[in-house]
């Protein structure tokens, strides 16, 4: 962080009087601080000034002939070039109304004369360093939306490549695919047991490619799809995916309870429900050989929000795993012991995330796990 013994003391400022002589003493010693200086004898020229080579900073007075220092202040302040520039009004002036009317038209300061050169040294560098400042947070700025515009610019090209990409293999794999089942069909009795194995790897991985191209196709979309919010049914969205999910459901031999009269939020349906149809898929797959998935899906209500979340009783997942498995083909387990592509969380978080949301999960090793969606409650008026 910068602080003010880094920043210069020096600084282009132009003095506004029409009776420099009146401040001699103080054009003297700012000279010997090292500031450049320019003095105008009228407020019409101050502004020509001014919007021609704007300085740091403006020493002006308030009383001078055809335009007063209040008109100039209030000019400049309305003008892009020169709006930010601070102004100091030195003017004989002490009434509170005329300070009050200086602070009003944008000035920075006000030093009544006769002044204390200590005094107007002190406020002149004071004004510069915050002047300096601004400049740099500016600047800071400039280069923070230049950044935000490339990585913006990054990610949209990566999101094109990634559909095109997975568009364009997505037909050579189906062939793939299809080609090595008309093998398994037609030709499989002429090989050898070695022969027949590597074919079904060949479909297997066909199979298994297709999959991933297909949700990496599902995630790129996500972040361009264009939706409304409004009211959604949690009830209603989980009736949809317990329907949708029926064969996977029945051949898993699940005990899945859901609570009675789950809450509104504020949502999109069609996102919300592949966030259910990813979560309950999880739940139903990853429990210990043999046994039998349970999973509860409820929901608790709090004072703006609504906390989704669904329970499960299978293998858990490690404290330590828990901040990366949201993450695009993060994957705790080889696919020869649970199948999968790695991508089914990192669409709940970008889909719930479009919506204005949280997720995250509570899990321990061996005792299961609770997914929860965090979404606005649709209740509020």
């Amino acid at each position: 962080m910068t602080s003010a013994h880094d920043l210069r003391t020096t600084g282009d400022i132009l003095i506004v009087d029409d009776q420099p002589e009146n401040l001699q003493l103080l054009l003297d010693t700012l000279s010997r601080q090292s500031y450049e200086l320019r003095r105008v004898l009228s407020g019409q020229l101050a502004i020509q000034v001014a919007q021609f080579d704007p300085p740091d900073l403006i020493l002006l007075d308030i009383r001078m002939p055809d335009m007063d220092g209040y008109e100039v202040c209030r000019q400049l302040k309305t003008n892009k070039r020169t709006r930010d520039i601070p102004v100091i009004f030195l003017s004989a002036l002490d009434d509170p109304v005329d300070k009050v009317k200086a602070f009003d038209v944008g000035g920075a300061d006000y030093v009544s004369k006769p002044f204390q050169v200590p005094e107007v040294l002190a406020r002149v560098r004071h004004q510069l360093q915050i002047r300096q400042l601004q400049r740099q947070a500016e600047e800071q700025q400039q280069q923070l939306q230049r950044r935000a515009q490339a990585l913006e610019m990054a990610n949209q090209e990566l999101e094109f490549f990634s559909s095109s990409a997975s568009h364009d293999l997505t037909a050579p794999l189906r062939g793939l695919q299809s080609l090595s089942e008309v093998l398994i069909e037609d030709y499989g009795d002429r090989l050898d047991e070695l022969g027949q194995t590597y074919l079904h790897r060949i479909r297997s991985t066909a199979i298994e490619m297709d999959l991933l191209l297909k949700t990496l196709l599902d995630y790129s979309r996500m972040s361009r799809t264009e939706f409304s919010v409004g009211p959604v049914s949690l009830q209603a969205v989980v009736a949809n995916t317990l329907q949708t999910l029926r064969s996977t459901i029945e051949s898993s031999g699940a005990d899945i309870e859901v609570q009675p009269d789950l809450p509104s939020v504020v949502g999109f349906s069609l996102i919300l429900e592949r966030v259910a149809s990813n979560l309950l898929t999880n739940a139903l797959k990853y429990v210990e050989p043999g046994s039998f998935p349970r999973v509860y899906i409820g929901a608790e209500r709090k004072q703006q929000t609504v906390r989704w979340f669904f329970q499960d009783s299978g293998i858990g997942i490690s404290e330590d795993d828990q901040a990366r498995i949201f993450k695009p083909f993060e994957r705790l387990h080889g696919s020869e012991s649970y199948p999968g592509t790695g991508f089914g969380l990192a669409i709940v978080q970008r889909g719930i995330t479009q919506l204005g949301g949280y997720c995250g999960v509570e899990s321990e090793l061996g005792k299961g796990s609770r997914f929860w969606i965090e979404l606005r409650t649709s209740d509020l008026g």
